[in-house]
């Protein structure tokens, strides 16, 4: 978290964002000191453990910018990619919500198996079941069931990776932007 939100500070302009924490019933508090008192960063502390869904949307309902995004901790931030996606999402309305390509730890563009398609069941038994351990069938599924997508350029895909989830909070109106019924 801290590596995250250091990397945030360092290459996105302070006044752009505001950044709301939320500790889930953690054993251990005390990794959010550091930012208490941090001008535009918000905490908040849940006496219960939630579930990830209803304790984002607590932070979400806090927010009060135009655009929210969810974005794990683990998250390293080396450029400023908002102004991009921004103009991006403002020239096409048919973005509901967007999303940089992820790169790994050594700078591996995060492409394969990242990117799936609208859930089926097909695509269900082949990655979910027992028929994902036959090599022939997890080659099936990355065929048939993940939109193909390039390093360079703008795709459109039908699930984005959850790390990293830019939307304008109008998107859900009164509705939250996660399904609560979900504990993970």
């Amino acid at each position: 978290l801290n590596d995250c939100v250091s990397s945030l500070f360092r290459h996105v302009p302070k006044s752009d964002f505001e950044l709301i924490l939320v500790d889930n019933h953690s054993r251990d508090r005390n990794y959010l000191e550091t930012y208490r008192g941090v001008s535009n960063i918000h905490l908040i502390f849940n006496e219960d453990n939630l579930g990830f869904s209803k304790a984002v949307n607590i932070g979400l309902r806090m927010a009060s910018g135009q655009y929210s995004l969810i974005l794990n901790p683990d998250m390293i931030f080396l450029s400023n990619p908002f102004p991009r996606l921004l103009v991006q999402w403002q020239n096409d309305p048919r973005i509901g919500v967007i999303g940089p390509l992820l790169h790994d730890c050594e700078g591996n563009p995060q492409i394969q198996d990242f990117y799936p398609t609208f859930p089926s069941i097909s695509q269900f038994l082949l990655f979910r079941s027992m028929l994902a351990s036959i090599p022939v069938c997890r080659k099936l599924a990355v065929k048939f069931f993940h939109s193909r997508v390039g390093t360079e350029g703008v795709f459109f895909v039908d699930q984005i990776p959850g790390a990293f989830l830019l939307f304008d909070r109008n998107l859900f109106g009164a509705q939250p932007a996660l399904n609560e019924a979900f504990y993970i």
